[in-house]
């Protein structure tokens, strides 16, 4: 194999087993710290996602399902109060605007380069 998209990809893996990465990914930019704050918001998001106990995370997909804490709750057979300190614990909100923001960013470098 060979190519572009080849040596960018092998470059990407390197980069991610030295700097023991959970992903790397480059948009190509000509600044290279924008690509490192991508990749570095990616990896907090990741890392607080595996810190979640196991009822965190079926909480947060209930919840994700339903947009819903009462639905969620009755899912559980819990509160709604658990429901919510479990989403507070889980830090939900502010992993969702990381997320979003990645997305929203991925979504724009794909229009820009269509």
């Amino acid at each position: 194999m060979d190519g572009r998209a080849f040596h960018v990809g092998a470059t990407m893996i390197e980069r991610a087993k030295r700097e023991d990465l959970y992903y790397s990914f480059s948009l190509g930019f000509h600044h290279v710290e924008f690509d490192l704050c991508l990749n570095q918001l990616a990896q907090l998001v990741h890392v607080i996602r595996a810190l979640w106990t196991d009822h965190q995370r079926r909480v947060v997909s209930l919840y994700e399902k339903y947009r819903n804490q009462e639905k969620a709750a009755r899912q559980l057979k819990v509160t709604q109060q658990a429901i919510s300190d479990a989403l507070i614990q889980a830090h939900w909100k502010k992993l969702r605007k990381a997320e979003t923001l990645i997305e929203s960013i991925l979504q724009a470098d794909e229009l820009i380069k269509s």
